[in-house]
C-alpha cells in the first residue's frame, strides 16, 4: 500500500522501536522510506522498492517492516516521491571539507549526515538521476540513501551532524552551491525531454571544460573499454571498432557526448590496435568510429565488473592462503579479470574494487601490493595519477610454473 499524504497521526512513534520511530518521523516529512540490508558491506533495499519510487509506504507497512528488528537499517528514495529530495554524496572528508570551506553558509545549514567514509548533504532540487562527479555523486530520482540511525558496514552509525530543520528542507540550485558541475542539470533536463535553457555568453567554453571533466572522471571505465575491445589478430579491426563504440556507450558520462569529443579516446585505442593492425591509418579508424557512434543503440553491458565479480565468486582461487574472505575474493576477481582480458594485462581501479567489495580504496591498493609481493600478480606497467592510467597487472597461476604462491614448499 502507498499513501501520498504527509500526515502521520500525532504520537505515531510512541513506544516504537528506535528504527521504527525514525522511519515514522522521516515518513511524516513526506519521504518514501524503505528498509535496508547490508550484504558483504554493500547496501541494498530490504524489499523490492521500484513501486515506492512513485508512491510512499503507509504507516501500517512501515510498522510491519521496522517493528521486529529484521532489517538493519532504513533508507529514503530520492526524487519527486520524497518532495524533490536530493543528496550530494561526498565519498571522502577532504572533498567535503573543500566544499564547506568555499560555501560555509550552506555547510552550516544544510542537513548533513556523517557516513562511514564521508558525508551526505541533503536539500531539495530537480535532479532527475544520479551522476558520478568524481569523489562522490549527485543523487536524485531513482536513487536511495541510507539514513541515521542505520549502522555503517565499516563500523559506527550514520548520524546527523547538522540536523533536519523543523519544516521543509531548503530548495537550492546545486550548481552555484558547489554541489554540481556547471551544465549538469541542463544535460539531465535535455535527456528527459525538458526544454533546455539557452546558453549564456561564454557558457560554451564551460561546456568544453565539463566534457573534459567527464572524460577524466570516467578514465578507469574508458581504459577498461579500450583494453576489452582491442583486436587480438589481423582482420577484425572494423568489428572491434564497433565493439569499442558499444563499450563507450555503456559509460553514462560518455553516452550522450558527440563523437568528436571522443577523438582522443579513439586515438589511444588506434595506437594500441596498430600493434596488430599495422596497415590501417587513423583516418580509417576514426571514420568507422564516427559512423558507428551515430548508429549504435545497444551498449555493451554496463554491469561488466559485476559480472566479473559474480564469476569470481563462483570460481574462487582454491590455493589462496589468506584468512580474510574479502582478500580471497579480490584475488579471485583478479584472476577473473585476467581471464576476460586473455593474454593482455588487466587493471583494477582502487575505487572500482572498493565499491565491489565494500572496503576503502586504500585497502584495495594495499591488498594488490600484497598480491604482487606474494607472487600472485606481476606489474606490467605502473600507473600514473597524472595520466589517470591505472597500474597494469598480469595474474600468475603459479610461481615458476611449480608451487602456487602463498603456499609452503
Amino acid at each position: 500500500m502507498a499513501n501520498q499524504s504527509n500526515h502521520f497521526p500525532a504520537g505515531a512513534a510512541k513506544n516504537a522501536s528506535p528504527l521504527l520511530a525514525r522511519a515514522l518521523d522521516y515518513a511524516g516529512r513526506g519521504w518514501s522510506v524503505i528498509p535496508v540490508r547490508f550484504v558483504r558491506g554493500r547496501k541494498q533495499g530490504g524489499v523490492k522498492w521500484k513501486s515506492f519510487q512513485k508512491g510512499r509506504p503507509d504507516e501500517q507497512l512501515l510498522r510491519e517492516w521496522f517493528s521486529d528488528g529484521r532489517y538493519e537499517g532504513l533508507g529514503v528514495i530520492l526524487g519527486p516521491v520524497s518532495g524533490g529530495l536530493a543528496c550530494r554524496d561526498f565519498d571522502a572528508t577532504d572533498a567535503y571539507d573543500a566544499w564547506a570551506k568555499q560555501h560555509p553558509d550552506l555547510a552550516s545549514k544544510l542537513p548533513t549526515v556523517r557516513t562511514g567514509r564521508g558525508y551526505h548533504v541533503y536539500f531539495r532540487a530537480k535532479v532527475t538521476k544520479t551522476t558520478d562527479l568524481g569523489g562522490g555523486e549527485l543523487r536524485g530520482a531513482g536513487s536511495m540513501c541510507v539514513l541515521p540511525p542505520s549502522p555503517h558496514p565499516d563500523g559506527g552509525t550514520y548520524r546527523w551532524i547538522i540536523p533536519l530543520p523543523e519544516g521543509e528542507l531548503a530548495e537550492i540550485d546545486p550548481v552555484p552551491a558547489g554541489l554540481a558541475r556547471e551544465g549538469l542539470l541542463q544535460k539531465q533536463a535535455e535527456g528527459n525531454g525538458s526544454e533546455p535553457r539557452r546558453l549564456s555568453d561564454g557558457e560554451g567554453e564551460g561546456g568544453g571544460r565539463e566534457r573534459a571533466a567527464s572524460l577524466a572522471n570516467a578514465a578507469p571505465e574508458i581504459q577498461r573499454a579500450i583494453a576489452a575491445t582491442l583486436p587480438d589478430r589481423p582482420g577484425i579491426r572494423n568489428r572491434q571498432v564497433f565493439q569499442l563504440v558499444r563499450a563507450l556507450k555503456a559509460i553514462p558520462a560518455l553516452a550522450d557526448l558527440p563523437a568528436r569529443e571522443l577523438r582522443p579516446v579513439v586515438k589511444t585505442w588506434h595506437a594500441e590496435a596498430r600493434r596488430v593492425c599495422r596497415t590501417v591509418d587513423f583516418d580509417e579508424t576514426w571514420a568507422d568510429f564516427v559512423q558507428a557512434w551515430d548508429k549504435v543503440r545497444v551498449p555493451l553491458s554496463a554491469d561488466f565488473m559485476q559480472q566479473i565479480l559474480d564469476k569470481a565468486k563462483l570460481d574462487p582461487v582454491a590455493e589462496a592462503d589468506y584468512e580474510s574472505s574479502d582478500v580471497r575474493l579480490l584475488l579471485s576477481l583478479c584472476r577473473a579479470l585476467q581471464g576476460a582480458m586473455g593474454e593482455r594485462p588487466f587493471f583494477l581501479a582502487a575505487r572500482t574494487g572498493a565499491k565491489l567489495l565494500g572496503v576503502l580504496p586504500m585497502t584495495i591498493c594495499r591488498w594488490l601490493k600484497m598480491f604482487v609481493a606474494d607472487g600472485w600478480l606481476e606489474v606490467i606497467e605502473k600507473g600514473s595519477e597524472r595520466t589517470h592510467r591505472a597500474t597494469r597487472f598480469r595474474f600468475r597461476e603459479t610461481v615458476g610454473g611449480e608451487n602456487p604462491p602463498g603456499k609452503d614448499e
